[in-house]
């Protein structure tokens, strides 16, 4: 316009001149006024464009303004809820909702990390995993702009340490650098079922120059390789006996490997004795897979007799074969026993054999000798029970005379604390009585020895299990609701609860979390949740839950969490945040938050709206007041839209409180 106004005064100018030329005076003073008013035009637009100003905020409340909007000015987020009440064939029934909203602040860059590590590892092998993070600045060059906070995790490893990388020490990310974090763990220990690698996810958080958000992830497999172990076998039984008397053998089998895996048993032979027999207890103490696992003992006998003369030997030369954790053979495990015939043969015995002992208690153990040749005697007899007394002694014999003689019994004992508690990282195993008696004949000064093993295992105390049921408690007919079941176990040993499993009358909850070391045991530091998702129907719902399991013992255990009311409404409240979505430092701005009413039943409505948002939102703290919407009757209709508002002023990012 400026410009057409001016080319406008020369055009007219000129025609002036022709005009007076031509004697025609009138049109000369009528062109004279628009080459004044044109001229006008040009100046004032001129003017105009000079003083031109960007368009001002809206002015400031006058209120208190946001603290900050959190560590270098994060998002402004808003925590909304709409209440009210609706008005039904029943009574007035509380409607809630709830929704969140963000402000982001103007301007980033992004981070990024990259995860390394072994791409093979064994069992319970310590491994460590190397993060590298980078920030590239909003232009994409060096613009100044840095990124700050920067914090990574690995959800299987913990702590991620910071290494290196801060060049200039400003703990500020340049674009220029790259720091270096890392991370030492041990791979998981082997148990049955477990998984055959590790995913690492590793992310990286941060703030961008303005302090919004910043984050990135990566990933990193690590394939788990099980190490090849070893049976052992050791065959316990009398080393002399009498000429045609049945003994029993026994057989203790154990596997050992670097990584905690497991191994099978195929072949278990006995040059002296057959059948050999798997005992009713085996130490097989993981839910009996059939493997024998690190730290378990099993036990297998056989009974037989060998006739002989005095001094005559028997060699039982025992082999056992078997494989790894992943099917491939083993060097097979060899023990012998030698078994010498003798006129005075005697036998020990542990009487307290499968008899159960608490953590923690004081515990006396007796062991027997019985002579059983009718003609001979045997002077300094012994016991011993390696590992079991309390400071290593021998038991001790319990009255008695000098010498043991024919279908006699000498009673030894001892006393033994047990363990004082349940450890979840330790292989649990039975008290082993590996007994053996020694003595001299009275005539001849000839050796006499006995062998018994038996065991103690540890019971557990009965611990209480708890389940908590938690839900909305009021939810809209014919919408879906998530409906939690919360479960824990204490016991005063420590020991867990196996096989617990929720049962509830509305749905099959499904296990969700909790299990932190995957053992499949609910230990007492752990809290397990179990989910389910059920439509509410008109009228509500009562749920009911029953948690179930079993101690170490297998003693059943059990809790019913008290019934929760979920009731229904006709409606319900919608709430959405309807902005500002954007702002910058030191704005002041005006967020808006509408709210309606959804029913398919009901034309009553809602009563009683009200929003409120979390703290540092509105100036003041103040909630979101009522601005327009409602048709007058104070109701929340059916296809009414109620928008509520509150000033809010953003800012600035250097401010003391907003470092």
């Amino acid at each position: 316009l400026v410009t057409l106004s001016a080319w406008g005064s020369i055009v007219c100018l000129d025609l002036i001149r022709l005009l007076l030329k031509m004697k025609m005076r009138a049109a000369s003073v009528f062109l004279f006024g628009l080459v004044t008013l044109s001229a006008w035009v040009s100046v004032e637009g001129a003017l105009s464009l000079r003083s031109r100003r960007p368009l001002q905020p809206l002015a400031r409340s006058g209120l208190p303004g946001i603290d900050c909007l959190g560590t270098n000015n994060e998002p402004l987020r808003h925590p909304i809820v709409a209440s009210g009440q609706e008005d039904t064939a029943s009574g007035l029934v509380d409607l809630t909702t709830s929704t969140s909203g963000v402000t982001v602040i103007l301007h980033g860059g992004t981070i990024d990390i990259d995860i390394s590590g072994p791409l093979v590892a064994r069992h319970g092998e310590e491994v460590t995993y190397t993060y590298e993070v980078t920030y590239t600045s909003p232009a994409g060059v060096d613009d100044g702009t840095t990124a700050s906070d920067i914090e990574v995790q690995d959800d299987e490893c913990s702590p991620v340490q910071y290494v290196s990388g801060d060049t200039n020490g400003d703990g500020l990310l340049g674009l220029s650098e790259t720091w270096l974090f890392d991370c030492t763990t041990n791979m998981p220990t082997y148990r049955p079922g477990g998984p055959d690698r590790v995913t690492h996810q590793a992310t990286v958080s941060g703030k961008g120059f303005d302090g919004e958000d910043l984050d990135d992830d990566d990933t990193h497999e690590t394939i788990i390789d099980r190490a090849e172990g070893e049976f052992d076998v050791v065959i316990v039984g009398p080393e002399t006996m009498k000429s045609g008397d049945d003994v029993t053998f026994t057989y203790l089998v154990t596997y050992s490997s670097d990584d905690g895996t497991p191994g099978d048993i195929t072949n278990l032979t006995d040059s002296q004795c057959s059948p050999i027999d798997l005992l009713s207890f085996s130490g097989d103490n993981d839910l009996e897979n059939g493997l024998v696992d690190v730290g378990e003992v099993w036990v297998f006998t056989c009974v037989t007799s060998h006739s002989g003369d005095n001094g005559d030997q028997f060699v039982h030369e025992v082999e056992l074969d078997g494989n790894d954790a992943d099917g491939a053979s083993v060097d097979t495990a060899e023990d012998e026993l030698v078994v010498t015939i003798r006129d005075a043969t005697m036998i020990v015995q542990f009487v307290e054999d499968g008899q159960p002992a608490e953590y923690g208690e004081v515990v006396t153990f007796s062991y027997t000798v019985t002579l059983t040749n009718g003609s001979a005697s045997v002077e300094n007899v012994q016991v011993s029970v390696p590992g079991v007394c309390d400071g290593g002694a021998n038991p001790v014999l319990q009255g008695g005379d000098a010498s043991l003689d024919a279908n006699e019994v000498y009673t030894f004992t001892c006393t033994a604390t047990m363990p004082a508690s349940y450890d979840p990282t330790v292989e649990e195993e039975p008290i082993v009585h590996d007994v053996t008696a020694t003595a001299t004949t009275v005539v001849g000064g000839e050796d006499v020895a006995a062998r018994d093993l038996g065991f103690t295992p540890l019971s557990h105390t009965e611990g209480v299990l708890d389940i908590e049921i938690e839900a909305s408690e009021n939810v809209r007919a014919g919408d879906e609701t998530e409906i939690r079941f919360v479960v824990d176990y204490n016991s005063t040993d420590g020991s867990p609860a196996a096989n617990v499993n929720v049962e509830s009358n509305i749905c099959t909850p499904v296990y969700e979390s909790g299990d932190t070391n995957g053992d499949g045991l609910l230990d007492n530091n752990e809290v397990w949740i179990f989910v389910c998702t059920v439509t509410v129907p008109d009228g509500g719902l009562t749920v009911n839950a029953t948690a179930t399991g079993e101690d170490l013992d297998g003693d059943s255990l059990s809790d019913d969490d008290d019934e929760l009311i979920i009731s229904s409404s006709e409606g319900a409240l919608i709430v959405e945040f309807l902005g500002v979505t954007t702002a910058r430092h030191e704005d002041d701005v005006e967020f808006q938050y509408a709210v309606s009413y959804d029913s398919t039943v009901s034309l009553n409505g809602a009563r009683s709206v009200t929003v409120t948002v979390g703290p540092n939102i509105c100036n003041g703290d103040a909630n979101p007041t009522y601005s327009h919407g409602d048709n007058g009757n104070g109701i929340l209709d059916l296809f009414e839209v109620w928008v509520f508002t509150c000033l809010s002023h953003i800012p600035d990012q250097h401010s003391a409180t907003c470092p």
